[in-house]
């Protein structure tokens, strides 16, 4: 592709990292919107997945694992804590608000959580 189609190196790691992402977004809903694709998007998912760089693949687990509809959680507790307000269980955000390290964005994420809770209850 770099000839034929005047790709230069950048654009081909970008281009493979976008392929990648796409594939675990198809790989993560065939389950549930196109299982008899599951296995061969998966497959996909796995060869295409370790193009895409570490700090994107970083963001978009929380995507994954919000899309996939499975049990999920991760070691960051700011990411537990916006998947349970992201799925409407506010009590199990309020839970993990006190595994947030103490701080201004502690403060800040208490701050969103009341917020949502007045809105939506």
């Amino acid at each position: 592709m770099l000839k034929d189609q005047h790709y230069a190196p950048r654009d081909l790691q970008f281009r493979a990292s976008y392929q990648g992402q796409m594939a675990s977004i198809l790989a993560a809903l065939a389950p549930r919107l196109q299982p008899t694709l599951a296995v061969e998007l998966n497959g996909l998912a796995s060869k295409l997945g370790p193009h895409v760089p570490d700090n994107i693949s970083q963001m978009s687990k929380f995507t994954l694992a919000r899309i996939s509809g499975t049990e999920t959680t991760f070691e960051d507790p700011e990411l537990n804590y916006l998947l349970a307000i992201s799925n409407g269980d506010f009590d199990e955000a309020s839970k993990l608000l006190d595994h947030i390290a103490e701080g201004e964005r502690k403060k800040a994420v208490a701050q969103c959580s009341q917020r949502l809770r007045r809105e939506f209850f």
